[in-house]
């Protein structure tokens, strides 16, 4: 009879594997509201409809955040003070047509993500095993990199006009170039760079350098941490430790 193949002292426990694929958490509805923000981009770039839809949906993307760091009631104030700033300023700038309402908008969403992010890589970071909330959180943290970097570049753009060199004119839904500057921070994050948008003045691409040393070494963080909860398990004989040597026993007589 073919013997049975012995398990491996390295092989991961299936349910390990179940779990981390598996389930959701508070993580998991952040990425679904920005994953919501991503497929919403065609329509919030090219009408102010369909910007009023990017700014709702990037309102629950607030709510998820607080949803997710906020623990007490201090910290429960603060956050939905930041996002309720964010979201008036960006619909005032919207009906009343001003830039530098704008500018402080972008400010207080970025606040907002830098919460989000610092909040959420502690939480995947720390010791324990690897669960499918903890997998959507980092996902969430690459996400919401982009669109923080996309604030900084806004507010250079804007400060210093020709900061950026753009293909074509600004479209009607998006004056201050946010929607190109989102699309050129994702490429940027990713190291894609296509080439159609390109960072002139020094200040655009100090933050452009910067962009693309934290999205790669994320990348660096999260496999190291993903390696780490995986290691190889000792085998049992292995661990068990060695018991020392008796001593001859001495004969009689």
């Amino acid at each position: 009879m073919p013997e049975t193949p012995k398990k491996l002292d390295d092989e991961v426990p299936a349910d390990q594997v179940v779990g981390a694929l598996s389930g959701y958490g508070r993580c998991t509805f952040l990425l679904v509201a920005l994953i919501g923000l991503i497929i919403l981009y065609p329509l919030g770039a090219n009408s102010r409809l369909g910007e009023i839809l990017f700014i709702v949906m990037g309102a629950l993307v607030y709510i998820a955040g607080i949803y997710l760091i906020a623990r007490d009631y201090k910290s429960t104030v603060l956050v939905v003070a930041i996002a309720l700033a964010a979201s008036a300023l960006e619909i005032a700038s919207i009906l009343l047509g001003r830039e530098a309402l704008f500018n402080m908008s972008v400010i207080f969403s970025s606040l907002l993500y830098l919460a989000i992010t610092r909040h959420v890589l502690h939480y995947i970071l720390i010791r324990g095993p690897i669960t499918a909330d903890k997998l959507h959180g980092a996902t969430a943290v690459f996400i919401t990199l982009a669109f923080l970097w996309t604030g900084f570049f806004v507010v250079v753009e804007n400060m210093e006009p020709g900061s950026f060199a753009f293909p074509d004119d600004p479209t009607i839904g998006d004056p201050w170039r946010y929607y190109d500057l989102l699309f050129f921070s994702f490429t940027t994050l990713t190291t894609v760079g296509y080439g159609d948008i390109v960072p002139v003045s020094d200040y655009a691409r100090m933050l452009s350098i910067t962009e693309q040393i934290v999205g790669l070494f994320f990348v660096a963080v999260l496999i190291a941490r993903l390696a780490g909860a995986y290691l190889p398990h000792q085998s049992a004989d292995a661990t068990k430790p060695t018991p020392p040597a008796r001593p001859p026993r001495r004969g009689s007589g």
